[in-house]
């Protein structure tokens, strides 16, 4: 169970930003884009796909590279591989390039591989001028397509906190070459989502077998793509930029990065963001229950959640039993074939999408209505729901460094079907010293939602008690990831990174409103 939440939250995770820059409107009464070809599948889960035709393509890009002995280098270019937001000028407000690293640091005359940047400059600035660098989540979710194009010119500076930020797909991630993107997965999720459950895992898994032979026929080192060479290149990136130090905001796998560098090269650190944090010595092993337990609590708290919904966590066993027995079935497009399969959902995918769903802030008030509807057997906005995670947003999650890095560092088994995706995706382990908890001493701030499911505050616990300057911070109003989710969020990091010696006046907290405070009542 916890590959199909884990796997999801690389895809959720990487979509949070668009959503609280404005770009859509997150409702399950609306069709718009949650997570990218949402795949019931047993093998990974629900796997958080997009549909895309880009074998050929990712092939040929991959195959265009050649060994060299080239040392790191950054230049920049004339255009940018996304399409910067409304207002953003090239050359004024953002400057995009690429930086060529080696693919495998233990091999310096093997391949380089070229990484995609974008670097943003605030119009406005604090005293200290120390840009941000964005680490952003995954494992594999890219940045440049997702947050760096969401940047628009008439909101910059309160989105940049009144800081330049760097941002990067890292290694195998969003336009950086080699791409270690898997279309197979995508394919296979869409022409098997009819199919019974082990018909679904059978799918899977030759798709993922032949994510993995084609990447390795390309040549690529996929035991290359690790957080340890994830977090060389951050290092190599602020030194072919020319700065002493940088600040650092991690989100989500984020934040492993982030403590990575912490441990590696603190000496190029500021001061630090961990948001949703992902520490190296916590398993990737979700605890589902517990999340669904702090809904249930959250909505006893509330007044006007616990008036209308007594017996929540009854009428979420319930809601699950019906469809069971009487799953719902809604219909979605093959974007491999072009036609339409009917995709099912018993108790179990219910769950795992009310897990999902709890990633967003603004679907939290939603959903006590959406479970109640559901046990009375109104599947409708169950099924909206559904769509709502598989309407395609374009390719953000490369599922082979995905793989890459959670098969190194964390034991990825599918207790329920008996299988080992890390048996397919051989690479091997890390160092023992990867796994162990991170102490320092750079100021860290550590930020939690009290929703977020895969990342809860004791995450954050954990990490912080190694961290000798670090404050530890939980948002009532947040699910997974807490920077853009309120005025008062942004205030506290963007004083924290002005002064990250002092601590943060978090008067504001205590203003918040509960994420199920305003809980939707009655029919959805």
């Amino acid at each position: 169970m916890f590959i199909l939440t884990h796997l999801c939250h690389a895809l959720v995770a990487s979509q949070l930003t668009s959503w609280r820059r404005g770009k859509a409107t997150v409702s399950p009464r609306r069709d718009n884009p949650l997570c990218a070809g949402l795949a019931l599948s047993m093998l990974l889960g629900v796997l958080a796909l997009s549909s895309c035709g880009r074998a050929s393509s990712l092939a040929t890009a991959n195959k265009a590279r050649t060994p060299s002995k080239a040392s790191t280098t950054f230049v920049k270019t004339a255009t940018c591989p996304f399409q910067p937001g409304e207002g953003i000028i090239l050359g004024q407000e953002l400057t995009c390039g690429i930086l060529t690293v080696p693919e495998n640091r233990a091999n310096p005359g093997g391949h380089t591989i070229q990484l995609a940047v974008a670097i943003f400059t605030s119009p406005q600035h604090t005293a200290d001028r120390t840009p941000i660098l964005r680490l952003d989540g995954g494992p594999g979710g890219a940045s440049l397509s997702t947050w760096a194009a969401s940047i628009t010119g008439d909101a910059i500076s309160q989105q940049l906190l009144s800081h330049d930020w760097i941002a990067i797909d890292q290694r195998g991630t969003g336009f950086s070459q080699p791409s270690l993107a898997c279309p197979e997965l995508a394919q296979a999720s869409d022409t098997s989502a009819d199919q019974d459950k082990q018909a679904q895992a059978t799918a899977q898994q030759q798709a993922l077998r032949s994510c993995y032979e084609r990447l390795t026929s390309e040549g690529i080192d996929l035991s290359a793509y690790t957080t340890l060479e994830n977090a060389a290149d951050m290092h190599d990136l602020v030194q072919a930029l020319g700065y002493q130090q940088v600040n650092l905001y991690g989100i989500s796998y984020g934040t492993r990065l982030a403590l990575t560098m912490m441990r590696l090269y603190p000496e190029q650190i500021r001061s630090v963001v961990l948001d949703g944090v992902y520490p190296p010595q916590v398993g990737n092993q979700v605890d589902q229950s517990q999340a669904f337990q702090t809904l249930f609590q959250g909505c006893m708290r509330s007044t006007v959640c616990e008036r209308a919904y007594p017996h929540l966590a009854q009428d979420f066993v319930q809601a699950a039993n019906l469809l069971d027995v009487r799953p719902a079935e809604t219909q979605i497009k093959d974007d491999a074939t072009g036609n339409t399969v009917t995709a099912r959902i018993d108790g179990n995918e219910f769950r795992n999408l009310m897990f999902l769903a709890m990633y967003p802030a603004s679907l939290l008030p939603q959903l006590p209505a959406l479970i109640e509807q559901t046990k009375q057997g109104n599947y409708d906005p169950l099924k909206q729901l559904y769509t709502l995670f598989n309407t395609a947003v374009g390719e953000t999650i490369s599922w082979g460094m995905h793989f890459s890095v959670e098969c190194s560092e964390s034991f990825m088994m599918d207790v329920e079907n008996e299988l080992d995706p890390c048996a397919i995706w051989k690479v091997p382990r890390v160092p023992v010293e990867q796994k162990q908890p991170v102490h320092s001493a750079l100021p860290t701030l550590l930020t939690s939602g009290r929703y977020d499911p895969v990342t809860p505050p004791s995450n954050a616990q954990a990490a912080a008690a190694t961290l000798s300057r670090s404050y530890s911070l939980v948002f009532p109003n947040a699910g997974h990831g807490v920077l853009d989710t309120s005025t008062c969020a942004n205030q506290i990091i963007e004083q924290f990174y002005d002064t990250p010696g002092s601590h943060p006046d978090t008067g504001c907290l205590n203003e918040l409103n509960d994420a199920l405070a305003q809980s939707v009542v009655g029919r959805m």
